[in-house]
């Protein structure tokens, strides 16, 4: 038998689930944005670049934000939902940042989709 509260967290961790879905999709739509964003870039403003450095600082940021993410949700300072919504916002800050600078480049305003 299962009493109100049970029920109650059951329902409020559903409606968490589902809010963490719709924030995980979003942030993946930013970040196909960005990532259309970085190879326009490399077409029309290309740099030459190491590509193993480049590897090991991509690598070397994951672990870290990897490690701080883990220890801001162990200790509770942080929801996985709160985590989600500056994810979002940071690749929402990403394409703007894309689009920018591709709409400088080429002259004309630049969206990403």
């Amino acid at each position: 038998m299962t009493n109100h509260h049970d029920e109650e967290r059951e329902r409020e961790n559903s409606v968490e689930a589902a809010r963490i879905k719709a924030l995980a999709d979003e942030y993946e739509a930013e970040m196909h944005a960005v990532q259309t964003g970085v190879k326009i870039k490399q077409e029309v403003d290309p740099v030459k670049e190491d590509y193993k450095d480049l590897r090991v600082g991509i690598n070397s940021a994951h672990v870290s934000d990897s490690a701080l993410v883990a220890i801001l949700l162990r200790k509770g300072i942080i929801t996985k939902a709160e985590l989600h919504e500056a994810l979002v916002e940071a690749a929402r800050k990403e394409k703007k940042m894309y689009e920018a600078h591709l709409s400088n480049i080429l002259g004309e305003k630049v969206t990403l989709l």
